[in-house]
C-alpha cells in the first residue's frame, strides 16, 4: 500500500468516527503501558547490537540480545506485555540458532516452582522441556509459558511465537501460535492459536544496555517485543498476575544468560544450564507484578477496546471487543483501498467483552483489510490481514 492511499483510507476512517487503536500490538512501547514494571541493571552476557548495524530487515534482525525493560497492564479481557530490547537471530551460514525470549507467568494456585522435565516439547531449537530443573524465587510458581524468536532464512526473517501450560503435575499441553512478519500487526499465522494471542517485535533498538556483565540501565528504550494475551489464555485468572521473563540461548545444554526481569545483580555473567540455576539464592526478586486483573489503567479501562478481528475461509469473521458501558457497537470491514465490504450494528449489548460475527457479501481476496468499531461515542480500529 501506497503512502498515500493509506493516509487516505485513515483520512476516511476518521470521517467516519474511527480513530487510531490505542495499543497497537507492533513491537513499540505504547503510551498506556505507562512505568516499567522491571528495568534491566546489568550489561547483557550476549553481545550487543551496536549502533552501526545496519541490516537489510532492521525490524527482525539483530546480532545480540538484551531485556532492557517488562511493561504490561490488563484491559477488559487481555494482558498486555511489552518487553524493550533485542533478540539475536538466526544466521544460516555458519548456523547460528537465534536466542529466545521466555516469559513465565505465575496467574492461579499450583503451577511449577521448579520445571518439570515432561513440559511439553515446543520450540525448533531451544524446547521447553530442555528448562527442566530451572528453580524460581519462592512463592513463584508458573502456570503458563510464553516464548518467541526470530528463524529462517532471507530478508522477511519471520518471527515466532510459542505457548505452552504448566501444570503441577507437568505433561500440559503447548505448541507455536504461529508466526508474523517484524513490525506488523501483531496477528499469528500458520500455527495453532485457539485464544488468539498476539506477538510482534521491533528490532531497530541500539540503545539500552551493552555487552559484558557490569552494570548498565536499559531505561528508555521504547522497541522490542509486545504481547496481547487473552486472559481466557491464561485460565481466566482473578488474583495477582506475577511475570519472570529471561532470554535464553538454545546449546548442549541451553544457556540462560543474565539478561532477566526482574533483574539478576550486576557482575552476574551467564547463570549456565537451567538444572544449576535456584533463583532463590540469587539476591533480588527474578519477576514482577501487575496486580490483578481489575488493576487496568483507568483511562484505558474505560474506553473502547478492540482485542481481535479473525478471519475464516468463507466471507464470514469474528470479532472481539469490549464495552465500557452499555450500548450499541457498530462493525464494519474496510478493503485496502477503503471500500467498506462489510458492516454489523449490534444493539443492546452490556458493559464487558463480547464476540461478534461479521458477514461480507461475498469472500474477501488476500490482502490487508481494516476493522472500524464504533460505540459509546467512541471509535477504534486496527488492521489484519485474510491470507487465501
Amino acid at each position: 500500500m501506497t503512502n498515500r492511499l493509506a493516509s487516505l483510507l485513515v483520512v476516511s476512517l476518521l470521517a467516519r468516527g474511527v480513530a487510531a487503536h490505542a495499543t497497537t500490538i507492533d513491537g513499540q512501547r505504547d503510551p498506556e503501558y505507562g512505568p516499567a514494571l522491571g528495568t534491566q541493571t546489568t550489561q547483557t552476557s550476549l553481545g550487543d547490537t551496536p549502533p552501526g548495524y545496519n541490516p537489510f530487515s532492521p525490524l527482525t534482525m539483530a546480532i545480540g540480545s538484551e531485556l532492557d525493560g517488562a511493561h504490561g497492564f490488563v484491559s477488559g479481557s487481555t494482558l498486555y506485555l511489552f518487553f524493550s530490547g533485542n533478540l539475536r537471530s538466526y544466521v544460516g551460514e555458519p548456523l547460528i540458532a537465534p536466542d529466545q525470549l521466555q516469559i513465565y507467568v505465575d496467574c492461579a494456585p499450583g503451577g511449577q516452582n521448579t520445571l518439570r522435565a515432561d513440559n511439553p516439547s515446543v520450540g525448533p531449537y531451544l524446547r521447553l522441556d530442555q528448562m527442566a530443573g530451572l528453580t524460581f524465587d519462592s512463592g513463584f510458581a508458573p502456570d503458563y509459558w510464553l516464548a518467541c524468536e526470530v528463524d529462517g532464512p532471507g530478508p522477511s526473517q519471520p518471527f515466532f511465537a510459542y505457548y505452552a501450560e504448566l501444570p503441577t503435575t507437568g505433561g500440559g499441553s503447548g505448541g507455536t501460535l504461529g508466526h508474523a512478519d517484524g513490525g506488523g500487526t501483531g496477528t499469528l499465522t500458520g500455527g495453532t492459536n485457539p485464544f488468539g494471542i498476539m506477538a510482534s517485535i521491533d528490532q531497530t533498538n541500539r540503545a539500552g544496555v551493552d555487552g559484558g556483565c557490569g552494570a548498565a540501565g536499559g531505561s528508555g528504550v521504547t522497541t522490542g517485543v509486545e504481547w496481547a494475551v487473552p486472559l481466557a489464555a491464561l485460565g481466566n485468572p482473578t488474583g495477582e498476575i506475577r511475570v519472570c521473563a529471561l532470554i535464553a540461548r538454545a546449546g548442549q545444554p541451553v544457556q540462560v544468560s543474565n539478561q532477566v526481569l526482574g533483574p539478576v545483580p550486576p557482575g552476574s555473567c551467564s547463570l549456565g544450564a537451567p538444572v544449576d540455576i535456584d533463583f532463590t539464592s540469587i539476591p533480588g526478586l527474578q519477576y514482577f507484578s501487575l496486580g490483578l486483573p481489575a488493576a487496568a489503567p483507568a483511562p484505558l479501562a474505560a474506553r473502547l477496546v478492540l482485542h481481535e478481528v479473525a478471519w475464516g475461509p468463507g466471507r464470514e469473521g469474528t470479532v472481539t471487543f469490549s464495552l465500557p458501558r452499555p450500548g450499541t457497537a457498530v462493525l464494519e470491514v474496510f478493503d485496502p483501498t477503503g471500500r467498506r465490504i462489510a458492516r454489523r450494528v449490534a444493539d443492546g449489548l452490556t458493559a464487558g467483552p463480547h464476540v461478534s460475527r461479521i458477514v461480507a457479501a461475498v469472500p474477501p481476496a488476500s490482502g490487508v483489510y481494516f476493522l472500524g468499531l464504533r460505540g459509546n461515542g467512541e471509535g477504534v480500529s486496527r488492521s489484519f490481514v485474510i491470507a487465501r
